[in-house]
Formats: structure tokens, sequence, C-alpha cells
């Protein structure tokens, strides 16, 4: 019986599938070499490609090949990249690879593993912690027994005395600082690193010194590089929102100087600090003094005397008349004022603002008495005629048996001439 093409072309294709007919391998492994303990992986590019497996020759020369598989030294031993992990010269130099592509079972060409066992590992000596101050050093790292070595930098700063030599001397600033040493021996590295930890605290900064119109403001301290800061008041009613930090607010300053301290610390060397003036300029709380009640003229004011502002007298109000200030802007200055009362603001003004207090001065002072015009009356009785009094009451009184209608009315009728 035959076939219907449909199957015949089936078994065709599968025939030359399996006969490896049907994948290309366009990009063979090559040899590698690799610095002792190292890592390096083999390729291989293959076009129809489904299937790939690793092997590996059982000794060197043997010729005899087995799977790898994913332990010891290996990853990837069914992808088309082999990494060899950790290349031992005692276990892998020498030795030949290949991979086996399917569908087909095609064989890569044989490519040679060398590891180059010339490298001397390289140890960059004990971790150095806690110095303080000027931290000066003197490096143990180990002499390459071959190759070259060298010293870098990989965190903070420092300043060698040779980088090429093992146990150079070296100064480093505050902080953590990590040094490499790198031993080269042809084309193999090998490095170790060492930290040395200078434990000074970097240099306090407090910011620049302010002037303010206000009882708070935000401060401006460096940020350490190294420990941590803090805030304290050297001469201050001020609280700080949140001391630990450099960008805190202080609230609560009086006026003129407060002094504020930034100190960094890291807790094993002496701390660092530095301080900063804050001038609240806001003006002096005017006091305009105590009210005062007199039997005269003349007031000596009570004002107190601005540290911050010049201060000014002026009249708000009051009864009596004509009032003068001798000196608006004396605190302390004389007020005349005929009788009645006299209401003043003291206000100490600058740049900020100003402020205001209020006082009120009273002359006591009756006003001044007038009985009116002498009378010629026939007869035991007249009507008397007095100024009504603008301060104090009136009274009438007679060294005689004159009677009067009202004794306090200023106008009243008297009898009993």
């Amino acid at each position: 019986m035959k076939l219907p093409l449909f199957f015949r072309l089936a078994i065709i294709l599968s025939f030359f599938s399996y006969m490896g007919i049907a994948q290309t391998i366009t990009v063979e492994p090559t040899n590698k070499t690799v610095c002792s303990n190292g890592q390096i992986s083999f390729n291989v590019v293959a076009t129809g490609a489904t299937t790939y497996q690793w092997q590996v020759e059982t000794a060197v020369a043997s010729n005899t090949y087995i799977n790898v598989d994913n332990a010891s030294y290996y990853s990837g031993q069914n992808t088309p990249e082999l990494f060899v992990h950790d290349a031992s010269t005692g276990t892998l130099t020498n030795l030949r690879f290949k991979c086996i592509v399917g569908p087909g079972a095609k064989p890569t060409v044989l490519a040679t593993l060398t590891v180059d066992a010339s490298s001397a590992s390289a140890t960059a000596g004990t971790d150095i912690l806690e110095n303080c101050g000027e931290v000066i050093e003197v490096l143990s790292a180990n002499f390459p027994s071959s190759g070259t070595g060298a010293w870098s930098i990989l965190k903070g700063s420092a300043t060698f005395g040779d980088t090429g030599v093992n146990d150079t001397d070296v100064s480093v600033p505050p902080g953590e600082n990590i040094l490499r040493w790198t031993i080269t021996d042809n084309t193999c590295q090998t490095y170790d690193d060492v930290t040395i930890t200078n434990a000074t605290p970097s240099m306090a900064f407090a910011g620049n010194d302010q002037t303010v119109c206000g009882e708070s403001t935000t401060l401006t301290a460096a940020v350490p590089t190294n420990g941590t800061g803090y805030w304290t008041t050297v001469e201050s009613a001020g609280t700080f929102d949140n001391s630990s930090n450099p960008n805190s607010v202080i609230n609560n300053m009086g006026l003129d100087q407060n002094t504020l301290r930034w100190t960094v610390t890291t807790g094993s060397c002496t701390d660092t600090s530095d301080d900063v003036i804050i001038l609240n300029n806001n003006p002096t709380v005017a006091y305009a003094g105590t009210g005062e009640t007199l039997c005269g003229n003349s007031f000596n004011m009570g004002a107190n005397t601005p540290t911050y502002g010049t201060g000014s007298w002026t009249i708000i109000g009051g009864t009596a008349a004509n009032p003068v200030i001798t000196n608006t802007t004396d605190n302390g200055t004389m007020v005349t004022i005929n009788p009645g009362s006299l209401d003043l603001r003291w206000t100490i003004t600058n740049a900020c603002g100003s402020s205001d207090d209020f006082v009120s001065i009273y002359n006591n002072n009756p006003s001044t008495a007038f009985a009116g015009n002498d009378q010629t009356v026939c007869g035991e009785s007249t009507t008397v005629s007095a100024t009504a009094p603008m301060f104090g009451t009136g009274q009438w009184s007679t060294g005689g048996t004159a009677s009067f209608g009202n004794i306090n009315a200023n106008n009243t009728n008297v009898s009993n001439l």
C-alpha cells in the first residue's frame, strides 16, 4: 500500500532531523583561559537546535566524555552557554569540553580550558576601627609572590605613601574608608579589601549668623559626614522642634542675641562644635509706665528704654486742655497738663515693626474758684452767680448770718443778709 504524500514527507523530515540536518552550528565553542578560582563560559550558537548537553573530558587527553551537571563547578549544562565556576588548576586545567546539540545529537568541536595558576591571592590585611585624629597607618597587605600589587580607594578617601607597596603608610580622613589591594599577574587579578575607620567627628558648622524679626527661624547647620549632630542653647530661651536635625526650627527665642550650638559626635573621639548667633531684632516690648493722679500740672513719665528700636509719645485722648510733651522721644519726658485727664501711647518702632503700650494721667487740681462780681442791693436777699467748676465741686460759705438756697449750686439765692 502506498502511503499518502503527507505521511511520506513527515517521515523524510523526521529522518533528516534525526541525522542532524535540521539544525546548523554557526558558532563553535573556543579554547578559554581563566585565572585560578575564576569564572569562564563556553558558548555555542546553532540554528534549529532544541536541546543542548555539555560534556567534559574525564581526564586530560582521555578522549572520554561525560555529561556535566549543575553542581560543583558548573551551571547551564543544558543551555547554549556553560558556566565554569571557581576554576581549579588541579581539577579542570587542560580538560576539553564539547556540546551535543539536538535534535540529531550533533557534537561541537572540542574546546580546551586552561587554568592560569601563576597569580597569587591578594590579602589586604586586618580592618582598623575607631581611631581618632589624624589617622596614619602602616598597611599590611601580602607581598606578591608573582606579579605586582597596587592600592586603590573603594570608598572614602586616602593618601598613600606609595600605591605600589604592600606595607605603605596611608592617612585617611574621618569616616569609613575602604581600600583595595590588587595583585595583577599576567592576565589574572586577585584583590582583597581592608576598612580603616577614622572615628573623628566631622568639623561642625552651625550655619551663618542670622538677624530675624520674630521668635522662630530655620537653622542651617552642615550635615555631618561622620558622626551625628545635635543642637543645644548656649544663651537663649528657645526650643528646637528636632534637636538632631541640622535644619531644625527654633521657637520662642527671646529678643536680642540668641546663641545656639551645633555639636557633632561619634561617641568615640572628641566632639566638634560650632556656635551660631540669631539676633531677634523685634522691637523691645513697649511699657508706658503706670498711670498717675496728682495735684499738679507736671508729670514725669516712666516708660521703658528701648533696647531695639526708638520710642515716641503720642496723645490719643483725655479732657485736659492744651497738654505739652517736652520731648516726644524721651521715655521719661515731662508732660504738662491743665486739670483733667490725658491718655498717652508709648510706641517702640524699628525695621521689624512696632510695639505699643498706653497710660493715663490725671491732674486733680480743682478749677480756680470765681464767686462772681461784688453786688450792692437794697434788701436782705439776692442771687449770687459763681463760675461753675470744671474740675471739683463748689460750695458756698459765709462769715455772717446769710442763708443759701443751695450751698453747692454756683447760681443760688442768698437771704438774711
